[in-house]
């Protein structure tokens, strides 16, 4: 089998991995049920992969370590710190957006303190922290930003985010926009990411 080939069976494998995570958690998810949803004989995902506990690694690895990259590779050393965090908030929006199973496995891995988060994807969460502990640090150096600790912030990014697009969904079904006024709902001019940015960017500058 050619690289190319052997990366698209993993790429195959993954995409159902990630699906079947999300809805059943890394207790309920079955290989079998992976190797049904990818078409592929299950001792081929022990070959490419590897067992269940490799699997669900490299499911959250490939979002976190991508992400990760992304947002390294976006920061240029001549933006403001205000623009470096500002690019930070709205890669990591992009990763959620694009990866809409990630959100429902990580909030059983919260509802369970965590009892099955991979360390290599510990370490891979540790690096996007370092990164946005660099942009808030440059911020409180040149006197732009206030300090506050980044995972704090972190969260407050992506949890705002989910949330906003669980209530969003949630608004379309029961015709709330219908209900309450414009005002209380947002422009629609203003995407979830540019409000969070906004708010948080106001929040931290140094008066």
């Amino acid at each position: 089998m050619s690289g190319q080939k052997r990366q698209e069976s993993i790429n195959t494998i993954l995409d159902a991995a990630t699906a079947v995570f999300a809805e059943a958690g890394f207790a309920g998810a079955r290989v079998d049920e992976i190797a049904r949803r990818a078409g592929i004989n299950k001792a081929m995902i022990y070959y490419h992969v590897g067992d269940k506990k490799a699997l669900y690694a490299s499911v959250l690895h490939r979002v976190f370590r991508k992400t990760t990259v992304t947002i390294s590779n976006d920061i240029r050393d001549d933006r403001s710190p205000e623009e470096k965090l500002s690019t930070y908030i709205s890669n990591m929006t992009s990763a959620i957006e694009n990866n809409p199973h990630i959100p429902p496995i990580m909030l059983r891995e919260l509802a369970s303190n965590g009892k099955s988060f991979p360390a290599d994807v510990a370490e891979d969460l540790s690096n996007l922290l370092a990164t946005l502990y660099g942009i808030l640090k440059e911020g409180v150096d040149k006197g732009v930003f206030i300090e506050v600790p980044p995972l704090i912030l972190h969260l407050m990014i992506v949890g705002t985010f989910i949330l906003s697009k669980r209530v969003d969904a949630l608004t379309e079904q029961i015709d709330l926009k219908g209900a309450l006024p414009a005002a209380l709902l947002g422009k629609d001019s203003e995407t979830v990411s540019d409000v969070i940015g906004r708010m948080l960017l106001n929040g931290i500058k140094k008066r």
